[in-house]
């Protein structure tokens, strides 16, 4: 691998630099909205700010427009280069490759240093492989007395591992470097383990979160679960399941999620913590989610009158509700069409309450059917749209949004398997009494470019599968029956093309029958006679009319 370092003179090379190896191309650096957030709220202006491991780059040039100085130590030189380019024209940073533990320069302390993925991917692989704790130790040593330490550690016992693909035990990819760290048992491996980690530091003040429902893609940051009520219990249920990351092609939250979320454990199962110490970033006495909803940052905050939203809004009663969409997904999978008919009436009589003419506010605008709990027959919704909008559209967007759904889980349905998207939402949205008045296939390609990550879910990717097997079977089947409707045809249009030349060679031969009796009575005496005797007769009588 060639790597050009003629304009990265911010780039600094110390032991342990690993030249033929990127973090960013192997498995890229998440950070979701909800992260993010939490991440600038941590930094001031001024700030000596230490960004350790994979990081995304648009995160990495954010910070440096906020920090007094920025470094960034990453174990990677060709994602070092990448760095450097992107803040080449910047005075105030500077990019270290090396092994955190084998630097040579030492890095010195900070204000605050920033680990926004697991410390497994931090250590440089030319030496002996560290175990996480000896790392750790490494990375707080960075932080300054009375400094602030954002760290992600994944769950090894996260759902996201139960569903994987692939084992992270049995790999053998190029990630792969040493079997023996996947066993490391200084690793925490339980919210308590991690607290009992975080107690034997100097740090001020370690907060834990949450981090659901994917490590990939974790959307979510859940705060003092420990006293999560049964209301904010039920917010984050509703989330987790509605997360866009449980809405890739493969994931079937409808058997390990959502199993997890019907026995009351999905508080257990996160697929990692976010641990943030020297700063309090929610209240001490109540669970707080900061969630990523739709593109926005959204937080729900447990309180004594329900579960408060940062637009204003107070749910009340969640803790009774159902799952809406599920409720919808279960009608489907179980054949009931009336079930599903009243369910999309209730829904639309819903909306239509909710709009103010042809609009729906803000608050309303999120009509997604998995955004719903059904609280004593009134549907709530949990988050909130990013702005109003027309009442069709946000109805349709919906509709078209249940249908990727279906679709990206391989959930069973009422429908022919052959039915197209556009024709499955329209029947939807006649089943809820909706007028169509927008297009539809509009909707479908902008809901179609959001769905383009594909998970890891082995019984989530065998159900779509199975959907695309029963598709294919339903077009095979429509194909034979089309061949079948030709075959007959093209039968009875040869049977008719022979009746039509059989009766053209009847025609023929009686014609030919007709002239050969006309030259017959021509070559006759009596025609010759006669015509012999009225030729005179004809000549006179042309003469007379003259």
């Amino acid at each position: 691998m060639m790597i050009d370092l003629e304009n990265t003179g911010l780039m600094r090379l110390d032991r342990g630099a690993m030249q033929n190896w990127s973090d960013l191309d192997e498995a890229g650096a998440p950070a979701a909205p909800a992260v993010r957030d939490v991440v600038v709220s941590l930094v001031d202006a001024g700030d000596r700010v230490l960004v350790v491991g994979p990081t995304g780059i648009d995160v990495v040039t954010e910070l440096a427009d906020i920090a007094g100085h920025l470094s960034v130590l990453t174990r990677s030189i060709p994602d070092g280069s990448r760095y450097a380019h992107a803040v080449v024209n910047r005075t105030n940073v500077d990019v270290v490759c090396g092994d955190v533990l084998n630097l040579e320069t030492p890095l010195g302390t900070y204000d605050i240093v920033l680990v926004l993925d697991d410390l497994a991917r931090v250590p440089s692989l030319e030496d002996v492989t560290p175990s996480w704790r000896s790392v750790f130790d490494a990375v707080v040593a960075c932080v300054a007395p009375g400094g602030r330490l954002a760290l992600a550690v994944e769950n090894e016992l996260g759902l996201h591992r139960i569903t994987s693909l692939r084992s992270r035990y049995t790999k053998n990819d190029n990630g792969a470097w040493d079997v023996v760290a996947t066993y490391d048992a200084s690793r925490p491996r339980t919210s308590e383990a991690l607290d009992e980690v975080l107690r034997s530091t100097c740090l001020v003040a370690p907060r834990v979160a949450g981090a659901y429902p994917t490590w990939d893609e974790h959307t979510l940051l859940a705060w003092n679960l420990e006293r999560a009520s049964a209301s904010a219990g039920r917010v984050l249920d509703a989330l987790t399941l509605s997360s866009p990351a449980l809405r890739r092609l493969g994931a079937d939250p409808t058997r390990v999620t959502r199993a997890a979320v019907l026995a009351g454990r999905i508080r257990d199962l996160p697929a990692g913590w976010f641990v943030v110490a020297g700063r309090d970033v929610v209240a001490d006495d109540a669970m707080t989610i900061v969630a990523s909803v739709d593109g926005s940052v959204m937080t729900f905050a447990d309180t004594p009158e329900g579960v408060r939203t940062d637009d204003g809004r107070t749910l009340t009663g969640p803790e009774h509700g159902e799952l809406f969409g599920e409720l919808a997904l279960d009608a489907c999978a179980s054949g009931d069409a009336a079930r599903f008919r009243a369910l999309v009436q209730q829904w639309w009589r819903h909306t239509q309450e909710q709009a103010v003419g042809d609009e729906l506010p803000g608050a309303s605008a999120d009509l997604r059917l998995d955004n719903l709990l059904l609280v004593d027959d009134v549907l709530v919704p949990v988050a909130a749209g990013r702005a109003s909008s027309r009442l069709d559209v946000a109805a349709w967007t919906a509709i078209v949004d249940f249908v990727a759904v279906l679709r990206a889980r391989g959930a069973r349905h009422l429908w022919p398997a052959a039915m197209d998207d556009r024709t499955m939402a329209a029947t939807i949205g006649a089943m809820a009494g909706l007028p169509l008045s927008v297009d539809l296939n509009a909707l479908i390609g902008e809901r179609a470019t959001q769905l383009d990550l594909p998970a890891h879910d082995v019984a989530g990717l065998l159900a779509v599968i199975e959907r695309l097997e029963e598709k294919n079977a339903a077009l095979a089947s429509r194909a034979n029956w089309f061949e079948s409707r030709l075959n007959m045809r093209e039968r009875e249009l040869r049977g008719r093309a022979k009746r039509q030349a059989a009766e053209l060679a009847l025609a023929g031969r009686q014609q030919e029958t007709l002239r050969k009796s006309a030259e017959d009575v021509r070559r006759s005496l009596s025609y010759r006679l006669g015509n012999a005797a009225l030729g005179p007769l004809k000549e006179a009588k042309k003469r007379v009319m003259r």
